[in-house]
């Protein structure tokens, strides 16, 4: 008798709880993540209906929760090679500093990014070096020839 039990036991167990309890949801359940609130109109109509109406919720994001990666995908690159030659861009603003590491700030034409660039750093069409960036300029080669961006007041 107790092997029958036993049996029975086994099988209910290993066939039929797990449909028991996995048997699904009856659709009442309303999520918390959903996009659509449920919220009650406070208009009283003549008949003393409940009035009900859907609401999409506004999607809020957070400026800071970026993927770094996707972020670094989408922006200008101008290590490797450009489409822009170097005498259409132009000088926004330098940073300096004591030791070798001077920036510059370059505005693309046309979309009116801007990328940071670094001494040593290849740009434009044709592959320019920085090779200076100084107050006021920054002085690429370009097929060894010495070109200069000012920066515009």
């Amino acid at each position: 008798m107790r092997i029958y039990l036993f049996k029975f036991f086994l099988i209910f167990s290993l066939v039929l709880l797990p449909h028991i309890l996995h048997a699904g949801q009856s659709g009442d359940e309303v999520e918390e993540n959903s996009e659509y609130s449920l919220e009650n109109d406070t208009e009283q109509s003549n008949d003393n209906q409940l009035k009900i109406k859907i609401v999409k919720k506004e999607k809020i994001v957070d400026p800071f929760s970026k993927d770094l990666l996707v972020v670094k995908f989408f922006r200008k690159d101008l290590n490797t090679p450009s489409v822009y030659p170097v005498s259409s861009m132009k000088l926004v603003g330098t940073i300096l500093s004591d030791g070798p590491d001077n920036f510059a700030l370059i505005k693309l034409p046309g979309d009116n990014d801007q990328v940071v660039v670094k001494q040593g750093q290849k740009i434009g069409k044709f592959d320019a070096i920085v090779k200076k960036i100084e107050k006021d300029l920054l002085i690429i080669e370009e097929n060894k020839k010495i070109l200069t961006l000012e920066l515009d007041d």
